[in-house]
């Protein structure tokens, strides 16, 4: 583990200054990060570097790593028969005074544009190989062997989790026992394919207590969910 100067603890990566976390990131993995690219997330941002690769920079506190660390990428770069870029080298450090650790990973850069934002309001034109390609994608991840457990919006995902988030809006209640856990992607949305149907679990957190009152999304998640119910009731 390395230390260094650091930004000061940032609560949220979209605003807080930056540029010496680019700085150090530069000098660990000795490139060039074109900050015209530079894309900026809640806790992480993303840059194309001057040897055509992407890079992912993550910022998480002590308590949010937990016993399986948070080296995701280099643990999917040991499964096989899955479409996704290469893992080239990665770097850690803990910011100077503060119980944070950033991760950087470089990445080869993805064959084309996302398909679209983590929801879409109109369907995708894929053609049928793409939707073969992620078939076999997903089939040869779900029979691979794997210790992490998935931690959406950094909470570990769990069976009363799972109630729960399903209970919001079917508060009379549904058999939601899962009762197989196998691999699969942990944020499988639209914008982290390249080329929509939603889940149960997808609705679940649009229709949150927290949900903004106007999000568009809102009244075609509620249909969907009144929908889903009369199918599980039927079947």
């Amino acid at each position: 583990m390395l230390s260094s100067s650091s930004a000061t603890a940032a609560s949220d990566l979209r605003v807080e200054p930056t540029d010496i976390v680019l700085d150090e990131v530069e000098r660990m993995l000795r490139t060039q990060l074109d900050r015209t690219t530079l894309v900026r997330k809640r806790r992480s941002l993303g840059a194309r570097t001057d040897r055509d690769t992407w890079v992912r920079i993550e910022r998480r506190r002590f308590e949010k790593i937990g016993n399986q660390g948070w080296n995701g990428t280099e643990c999917a770069a040991l499964l096989d028969g899955i479409a996704m870029p290469q893992w080239r080298r990665g770097a850690a450090w803990r910011q100077r005074d503060e119980p944070v650790m950033w991760r950087a990973a470089e990445t080869d850069l993805l064959p084309d544009s996302p398909v679209g934002n983590s929801v879409l309001v109109a369907a995708p034109l894929l053609p049928e190989t793409w939707w073969q390609a992620l078939n076999r994608s997903l089939d040869a991840l779900s029979v691979q062997s794997t210790s992490r457990v998935a931690t959406p919006d950094t909470i570990t995902i769990t069976q009363g989790g799972v109630a729960e988030a399903i209970h919001r809006f079917l508060p009379d209640g549904v058999d939601n026992e899962v009762r197989q856990w196998q691999p699969a992607h942990a944020d499988l949305n639209w914008a982290n394919m390249t080329g929509p149907e939603f889940s149960l679990f997808v609705c679940a957190k649009i229709l949150a207590p927290d949900a903004h009152a106007e999000d568009p999304r809102l009244e075609p998640a509620r249909r969907m969910a009144e929908q889903v119910v009369a199918d599980l009731q039927r079947a």
